[in-house]
């Protein structure tokens, strides 16, 4: 689901107003895929990714290995969902809540990495050495079915990053089909930005089973947040890893702050699950889910009012259907 952008002075009217309260393509078949805009390139902050146990055993350098590799074809269910409500503070669950209603949006895909062009090459941008490109090969699907006969313009767009071998993003590309309307480009792209928050990043380190690393990024969604995965391996087959994840998020911000009033974090938490399996020469896990809820209180000292903020989000992989169908 695309969601619009809280601001701050929204959040902070909604406080206000409850003071008084009284209660990059590969070769494909035909037919061709629909034709897209120009690719437009957006900047990513590097993640920080701290190494905090090598694990046991034998031990080996994790590397993407999937340039020039054949395209993968899978499906990417993304959902997503925010709710904001005010309570008061006797009355708050400090708990993010099991039942946030959540758009899911399913992608099916087809992903493929190559080496990033001579003609990409820019002493401006960050180094990668990856160029991956996930388009999207039929109409995505949504669970609200209103939106579907619109989404069918979207076929075809294209979503792809430029990474190193770990899988640190440093730039996200983004071409839509011409025949995509803003409602529908604003919707997949909001998909895909959820689903390469996501992104598996690797450590420099060799690492053997049991192995525990995080990976902090700040994620620039339409409600922007600071996020902490934790990577445990659970398995390690030749090119193919298990992963146990464990996800923390917490507000860009501190406080938001307007005038005489000062909304400050009261209190963050979140609630998440995840495990993937994902082979080295793909640039997308192969199976497995993760997901998160996040619930922030704000509020100021002297109000028994809070404004309370949650936020949701998953992503499921599993085969292409029509690989799943064969099977």
């Amino acid at each position: 689901m695309h969601f619009p952008a809280k601001s701050r002075r929204a959040l902070i009217a909604c406080l206000l107003a409850t003071m008084s309260w009284t209660g990059l393509s590969a070769c494909e078949s035909t037919p061709a895929p629909p034709p897209t805009e120009q690719a437009v390139g957006i900047p990513v902050d590097a993640p920080k990714v701290t190494l905090l146990d090598a694990g046991h055993g034998e031990k080996i350098a994790l590397r993407y290995q999937d340039v020039d590799e054949d395209a993968r074809s899978l499906t990417a269910d993304v959902s997503q969902g925010f709710d904001q409500h005010v309570v008061r503070a006797d009355r708050l669950d400090p708990h993010p809540p099991s039942d946030l209603h959540a758009d899911t949006a399913r992608l099916p895909l087809n992903v493929v990495t190559h080496a990033p062009a001579e003609g990409e090459k820019d002493s401006a941008r960050a180094e990668a050495t990856r160029a991956v490109e996930a388009r999207l090969t039929g109409a995505p699907q949504s669970s609200e079915v209103s939106r579907n006969e619109d989404l069918a313009g979207a076929e075809g767009f294209r979503y792809g990053w430029r990474a190193q071998d770990q899988g640190r993003i440093s730039e996200i590309q983004v071409a839509a089909p011409h025949e995509a309307s803003e409602d529908a480009r604003g919707y997949i792209e909001s998909a895909f930005k959820t689903l390469t928050a996501y992104q598996v990043v690797l450590p420099d380190e060799p690492v053997g089973e049991g192995a525990q690393w995080t990976v902090e990024s700040r994620v620039a969604a339409d409600n922007s947040y600071l996020q902490t995965i934790t990577y445990t391996v659970t398995s390690i087959a030749s090119d193919t890893v298990t992963l146990s994840v464990d996800i923390e998020q917490r507000p860009t911000l501190g406080a938001l702050q307007d005038g005489e009033h000062t909304l400050s974090v009261l209190g963050t938490q979140t609630s998440s699950t995840g495990e993937l399996t994902f082979d080295l020469h793909s640039a997308l896990p192969r199976s497995g889910s993760l997901s998160a809820t996040t619930r922030v209180v704000y509020g100021e000292k002297d109000s028994d009012v809070r404004v309370v903020q949650d936020l949701t989000s998953s992503v499921r992989y599993s085969p292409a259907q029509q690989e799943s169908a064969k099977s």
